[in-house]
């Protein structure tokens, strides 16, 4: 019986026993400029080098072989001189980097951006010194790349920089990026870029939650009309429909800035329901009682401009302690109590078994 010829020998079983300069030269040849000889490389539907080099290096079984590939991948980048001539090959292998996360390249990417090698540098549409930076944020964000996006964000207006910036700063206290983000809103002036500024605010908010977008829109609701009105009107609807949803699904959010930044946005045109007015004030813990009160004064005001005959209740700070009542004495809840609300039951109602239902049975008459 004569034996089957062997099958054709794939990409990782001919890298399998590379050694770590064996690497370095079959990277040097692959990512080289255009029109010298590259090795054959097969790539799938809609694949480009870097998601092969990425797919490559997650097949290495051994840890050894994986180590070999990172330490010529870091070699590889420091070896290649920024220069308009190796924009290609850069822009291949700062990719791989965000994949692969050799720990020698990051020194080596905080250089690049401190130094500004790669300024001016572009591939493909692509700035390699944003590139730079969004993969450098692939590691762990440090205090000095914190020092440096704070420093260069204040003095460019790249609209695809800024957006950078902001998705990694974002990951850090909330506060500090306020600038940022009216930036980078207020160059939102293409159906493109509103679209690239909906996806980076959605990750962001998949990761750290609504606090950011909370703090924004109260702290400068002031200075709305300093910003263009349709950069306005784009990002509020945006994050009403896209974000927040109806007001029942916003108070369903397991983020309580969810509910918080849906009754800044829309209360004075909604009718709260007691538990939802209670959620707004037990708040507190969050964000403080002063601006729990705020909320809620908020919204009782608005309550009173659309009907002066409601709300029938109110926020009464007394003693230091903060407390949600009614007006005819029925239910009053403690907010400030350690353990949770205290139900404080006055009158001839007292038969009401929480705050709830004696809201509720105001409103059902």
């Amino acid at each position: 019986m004569t034996p089957s010829a062997p099958g054709p020998r794939t990409l990782e079983d001919a890298v399998a026993t590379f050694d770590t300069d064996e690497w370095l030269r079959w990277l040097r040849a692959l990512t080289a400029s255009p029109g010298s000889e590259r090795p054959t490389i097969e790539l799938q539907r809609d694949e480009d080098i870097s998601e092969r080099l990425a797919r490559l290096y997650d097949r290495l079984g051994a840890a050894a072989q994986r180590q070999r590939f990172q330490d010529a991948l870091a070699a590889l980048c420091g070896a290649t001189t920024p220069v308009p001539h190796n924009a290609p090959a850069l822009f291949i292998l700062l990719q791989v980097v965000a994949h692969v996360r050799p720990p020698e390249t990051k020194a080596y990417l905080l250089r690049c951006l401190e130094g500004r090698t790669l300024a001016g540098l572009t591939h493909q549409g692509t700035n390699l010194a944003t590139l730079a930076l969004a993969v450098a944020a692939a590691y762990p964000v440090d205090d000095r790349l914190v020092y440096f996006i704070d420093r260069t964000s204040q003095v460019t207006d790249d609209f695809e920089y800024l957006l950078v910036c902001l998705r990694i700063l974002a990951t850090r206290a909330p506060t500090p990026q306020l600038d940022l983000l009216d930036r980078v809103v207020v160059r939102a002036t293409t159906p493109q870029r509103q679209a690239q500024v909906t996806g980076e605010i959605e990750m962001i908010v998949r990761r750290t939650g609504l606090a950011l977008l909370y703090r924004w829109f109260r702290i400068r609701s002031a200075e709305m009309c300093d910003l263009p009105s349709e950069a306005m009107a784009f990002f509020t609807t945006f994050v009403r429909i896209r974000l927040l949803g109806p007001m029942d699904s916003a108070f369903a959010s397991p983020d309580r800035y969810a509910a918080m930044l849906a009754t800044y946005l829309d209360g004075f045109a909604y009718q709260f329901s007691a538990s939802q007015l209670l959620f707004l004030g037990l708040c507190a813990d969050l964000v403080g009682k002063t601006e729990a009160a705020f909320l809620l004064n908020r919204i009782r005001v608005a309550s009173l401009r659309r009907d002066r005959s409601r709300p029938a209740w109110q926020l009464i700070d007394h003693n230091d302690a903060l407390f949600l009542c009614y007006e005819d004495d029925r239910a009053v809840v403690h907010l400030d109590a350690h353990d949770g609300p205290i139900p404080l039951r006055r009158g001839r109602d007292a038969v009401v078994d929480v705050f709830e239902r004696a809201y509720d049975d105001d409103v059902a008459a």
